[in-house]
């Protein structure tokens, strides 16, 4: 096995042992952080779509944000 699978296998049972509560947190917190940063001007955005039943973090919460924005 390769780094990069050891490392993967390892994040991955991570996020299996994660409560829907700290996903949801934790989404949130990345989605306040990126919120300062000055990247809101674009017109193009690439975000990858979470994979619920692999724990991912929501960037639901994020598109939401570029959609309200759009509408302004």
């Amino acid at each position: 096995m390769n780094q990069k699978e050891i490392i993967r296998k390892k994040y991955l049972f991570y996020r299996k042992h994660f409560y829907k509560s700290k996903i949801l947190f934790n989404s949130y917190k990345i989605f306040m952080q990126l919120k300062q940063l000055i990247i809101w001007n674009h017109t193009y955005y690439h975000i990858y779509l979470p994979i619920k039943k692999q724990n991912e973090l929501d960037t639901f919460i994020i598109i939401n944000f570029l959609l309200k924005k759009k509408k302004l």
